[in-house]
């Protein structure tokens, strides 16, 4: 909920900032400029699944984040300035592989039926989707440290290889059964996503510049079944900004 606050607070405050007089009068003068953005690089994902142990995955992937903002060249205290940011955001497939193991009885005494089950899941999820972006960037002689916040909606897909392998043992009979299932199956969800993060960038010239961030992501979460699924990520990126 921190994260989330700040990220409303900073998404705000650019327009906040704009609202009286004397800000018109800079944009009528050209104070706003437009640019695309383009980033790349390691995109760490942690998935957690909410089975009685609770279990946790990391795992490394690929992000590609291209963009197109609005920065407001007015100065505050000389150093800070500010943009708004529409920003597509993909991550590559994340794949895990876990097994979760239970037993139960069913039947009444003396005839019980004992059963002891093994599912093995290996889990692909892909992301993507849209984020409204604010930075603060402190203008600084040779690089240009920033902060970012955002907000966002897209599509979380999960895709599952489920093998269940199960063992019955039954009083009734004495005799034992055994069965072997796999298959496949896919599940989407639409969330709200938030990140937040900080960056520095270095121009090159009045018009490009190039910059290193890291950010954390949420993704939120999918149900499934009696199972809960969170995303969420650390994103290191590099890329490069063009000032029209």
């Amino acid at each position: 909920m921190k994260f989330l606050s700040a990220a409303v607070f900073l998404l705000c405050l650019p327009v906040l900032s704009y609202a009286d007089d004397t800000k018109v009068q800079d944009m009528q003068n050209n104070q706003i400029k437009p640019y695309v953005s383009l980033k790349m690089g390691y995109n760490n994902s942690n998935l957690k699944i909410s089975d009685p142990a609770n279990k946790t995955f990391s795992n490394g992937g690929f992000s590609f984040n291209p963009a197109v903002g609005l920065n407001f060249n007015t100065k505050y205290l000389d150093v800070f300035s500010f943009r708004l940011e529409a920003e597509y955001l993909r991550n590559t497939s994340v794949t895990n592989d876990y097994s979760i193991q239970r037993q139960w009885r069913t039947g009444t005494a003396p005839y019980f039926v004992y059963h002891y089950e093994t599912r093995k899941s290996n889990v692909n999820t892909t992301v993507s989707g849209l984020l409204f972006n604010a930075y603060i960037d402190a203008d600084l002689p040779i690089i240009n440290p920033y902060i970012i916040a955002g907000l966002g909606y897209g599509k979380l897909v999960q895709e599952n290889q489920l093998i269940v392998d199960a063992f019955n043992d039954s009083t009734v009979t004495g005799g034992d059964t055994t069965e072997y299932v796999t298959y496949s199956e896919n599940h989407s969800v639409y969330n709200m996503f938030y990140q937040i993060g900080l960056g520095v960038s270095f121009d090159i010239t009045d018009k490009i510049s190039l910059n290193a961030e890291f950010r954390h992501i949420d993704y939120g979460s999918l149900k499934l079944y009696d199972l809960e699924y969170k995303y969420n990520a650390n994103q290191v990126l590099v890329g490069a900004k063009y000032m029209f």
